[in-house]
C-alpha cells in the first residue's frame, strides 16, 4: 500500500495553546495533512497516510498512530536562515529516498528547510501545496536584495528540481511554477471544513436564535479585527456611513487582543468572539451578505479565497470578498462581487441585495468546486499518476 508522508511545520510557538502541548493528539496531527488523511479513510481510498513534523519543544522523536495516521515529530533547533531544522528528520528522509511506493507531500513552497528536505528525498515523488506566502521571483522584484536574489537563483536553479507538482489557489504562484517549467494546479487545496455542519437554515429563525434585528439586512463579517482582514476599510465605511439606515453590520470571531478591538466595539455594533463551527452556522444563515477585505498585496496575490466566503456560500450567503479573483469558476460573478477599493464595497453589496441571489445556487456552486470529492480526486491523480 502506498504511504503518502505529508511534511509540515508548528508555527504556532509564540502562542500557548493547550491543544497542541507536546503529547497531546493535536499536537501529533497538527497540520493540514491530518484533514486530507481523514477525509480520504472516509472514501476508503487505498493509502496510508503519515505526518512527519519538527518540533522546538520536544528533545527525542516522539511517535504515535491516530486514527490510522502514523504520526513521528522530530526534535528541531534554530538556525540563522532556516530558522528551524531538524537533522533527524533529515536522516529520515535520505533512508526512504529510494523506497518504493512512497510519496512525500510538504504543506508549504519556498521554504529553505524543506528544499533541504526535499533533497534529502529527491528520488521519491514529492507534491507541494502552496499555503500562503510570497515566491522569491515576486520577493525579489519588490525588494530588489542579494538575500532574494540568492533565494530565487537556488530554487530556480536547484531545488525545484526535486519536486514532482506544486498546488495553489494562487494565479501568481502557479505563474511562477510554469516559468519555472513545473507541473501546477491551479485549484482549491481543501475541502469545506465540517460542511456537513454548515447548511441552509431559516434565516428568520436564526437570526432570532442569535437575538439579531428581523427588519435588517445582516451585513456579515467573520474573523480578527486587525489589518489582515481589511478593518482599517471597515472602520472608513462605518465612519462614513454612506449606507442604508435598514444595514446592520454584525462580526464574528473577534478577540480583546485584535489590533482594532477597541475602535470597533466603540461603533456600539453587534460583536461576538470565538464561535463554534455549528454557531458560525447560525451567523451565516443570519446575513444577508458576507463581506472579506484583505487588500494588502501579500493577501490578494497569494492567499487564495480564505474559506470564510466559502463557508458563507454553503450557507447560502452571498459574498463581497476582495479574494474572489482566485475563485476557480466562471460562476463566481453570479454569487459574488470583488472590489478593488474601499469605495466598490457598499454599491457591491447593493448590487448582491438586488439581485436576491438563490441561496441554493449559492451552496451549489460552493460545493461544485470545494467540496472534499473533487479536491480528493485531485491529489489522488498526482498521487498516482498513471492511474
Amino acid at each position: 500500500m502506498t504511504r503518502i508522508i505529508f511534511i509540515n511545520t508548528y508555527p504556532l510557538y509564540s502562542r500557548k495553546i493547550l491543544q497542541y502541548d507536546p503529547g497531546k493528539d493535536d499536537f501529533f496531527l497538527f497540520g493540514m495533512g491530518r484533514f486530507i488523511a481523514e477525509e480520504s479513510y472516509k472514501r476508503n481510498y487505498p493509502v496510508k497516510f503519515e505526518i512527519w513534523r519538527m518540533d522546538l519543544r520536544i528533545t527525542a522523536k516522539m511517535e504515535k498512530e491516530i486514527n490510522g495516521i502514523f504520526c513521528r515529530i522530530f526534535p528541531s533547533k534554530e538556525y540563522p536562515i532556516l530558522n528551524e531544522f531538524s537533522y533527524d528528520l533529515y536522516r529520515e528522509l535520505v533512508k526512504i529516498k529510494n523506497e518504493d511506493n512512497v510519496v512525500l507531500h510538504f504543506m508549504g513552497v519556498h521554504s529553505h528547510q524543506y528544499n533541504l528536505y526535499a533533497f534529502a528525498a529527491r528520488n521519491l515523488t514529492i507534491i507541494a501545496t502552496h499555503l500562503g506566502g510570497q515566491n522569491p521571483l515576486y520577493k525579489l522584484r519588490e525588494e530588489k536584495n542579494k538575500v532574494s536574489y540568492v533565494s530565487y537563483f537556488l530554487e530556480k536553479y536547484f531545488f525545484l528540481r526535486f519536486y514532482d507538482h506544486f498546488v495553489s489557489m494562487s494565479a501568481v504562484e502557479i505563474d511562477y511554477f510554469k516559468k519555472m517549467n513545473k507541473s501546477a494546479v491551479h485549484s482549491p487545496i481543501f475541502g469545506i471544513p465540517n460542511l456537513y455542519l454548515l447548511n441552509i437554515q431559516d434565516r428568520t429563525q436564526c437570526r432570532k436564535s442569535l437575538n439579531l434585528p428581523l427588519d435588517k439586512k445582516i451585513i456579515l463579517q467573520i474573523g480578527r479585527a486587525n489589518e489582515n482582514r481589511g478593518f482599517q476599510w471597515i472602520l472608513e465605511i462605518l465612519k462614513e456611513n454612506n449606507y442604508p439606515n435598514n444595514w446592520e453590520f454584525v462580526f464574528a470571531g473577534i478577540h480583546k487582543e485584535d489590533e482594532y478591538y477597541n475602535e470597533l466595539v466603540a461603533t456600539g455594533l453587534h460583536i461576538t468572539g470565538y464561535s463554534s463551527t455549528k454557531e458560525l452556522n447560525l451567523y451565516y444563515n443570519a446575513a444577508d451578505v458576507l463581506i472579506y477585505l484583505p487588500n494588502g498585496k501579500m493577501d490578494l496575490n497569494f492567499a487564495g479565497t480564505s474559506y470564510v466566503p466559502i463557508e458563507a456560500l454553503a450557507c447560502g450567503t452571498p459574498v463581497v470578498a476582495t479574494t474572489f479573483h482566485h475563485f476557480p469558476g466562471s460562476e463566481v460573478k453570479e454569487i459574488s462581487r470583488i472590489p478593488r477599493t474601499k469605495d466598490d464595497v457598499v454599491p457591491m453589496i447593493s448590487s448582491l441585495l438586488s439581485e436576491k441571489v438563490a441561496r441554493k445556487y449559492c451552496r451549489a456552486i460552493a460545493i461544485r468546486y470545494f467540496s472534499w470529492d473533487n479536491i480528493l480526486e485531485m491529489y489522488m491523480n498526482l498521487y498516482f499518476p498513471s492511474n
